[in-house]
Order: structure tokens, then C-alpha cells, then sequence
């Protein structure tokens, strides 16, 4: 079963894979201030401790659909740039294929899950 409740603007995402030997959760936020302040600078997806990733594949487009950022590695972040320069403030659209391996029961469970996240400077 695959859920994705929402909160408000400006909190995260949770997308929760379950299966027969315990649940995967998968956090995004909705916003980031890519700023240079130390604070909530980087785009970043978070997964609950016990889903160990064996694929991972992150795109964020622009508002025309142009690639801005891509990575295949779950501890990489987005820091709001793009080709060496800053990204304007709006909102960004992001696509998520992964799988991952529930490392208490050995189960491998998949998502593919879309988004948006707002970059505000």
C-alpha cells in the first residue's frame, strides 16, 4: 500500500511504502532557502533508518521542464544551483524511482513518486 499524506506549505512530504515485514518512509520537504545562511540551504530526501536504498534516481525540473539537477545517490542534496549558477526563487518539480530494502525483513519494495518543492531566497 502506498500513502502520501501532505501537510501545510512550507513542512514536508511523507511517502510511506508498506509491506509484509515493516514500512519505508521516505521525507521530502516543500520548501528550502538556499541562501548561504546554514539554514535549510540544501534540498535534501531523508529515509526512515531501516529502508536501505539499492536504487535511487532524483530529477528536479524548472517550470519549462528543463533538467536543473539530477543524482542516483540518496545522500546527495540539491543546493539550489544550477550549471554553476543560482535558480531563481519558485517552484521546482521533482521526480523519485528508487527501491529499497527493508532491512529487518529482507523485503525490497519500489517508488515511483513526483513532487514540487519551492526554493525561496
Amino acid at each position: 500500500m502506498f500513502t502520501a499524506p501532505l501537510t501545510g506549505f512550507g513542512q514536508s512530504k511523507e511517502s510511506t511504502l508498506s509491506n509484509r515485514g515493516g514500512n519505508c518512509s521516505i521525507f521530502t520537504p516543500k520548501a528550502f532557502t538556499p541562501n548561504d545562511d546554514g539554514v535549510n540551504d540544501l534540498f535534501t530526501i531523508r529515509s526512515s533508518e531501516h529502508c536501505m536504498p539499492m536504487t535511487f534516481t532524483l530529477k528536479i525540473f524548472d517550470r519549462w521542464g528543463r533538467l536543473v539537477y539530477q543524482t542516483d545517490r540518496i545522500n546527495e542534496h540539491w543546493d539550489g544551483n544550477y550549471d554553476g549558477q543560482r535558480v531563481r526563487e519558485g517552484v521546482y518539480l521533482w521526480t523519485l524511482s528508487a527501491s529499497f530494502e527493508n532491512s529487518t525483513s529482507g523485503e525490497v519494495t519500489t517508488l515511483d513518486d513526483k513532487g514540487s518543492i519551492v526554493v525561496l531566497r
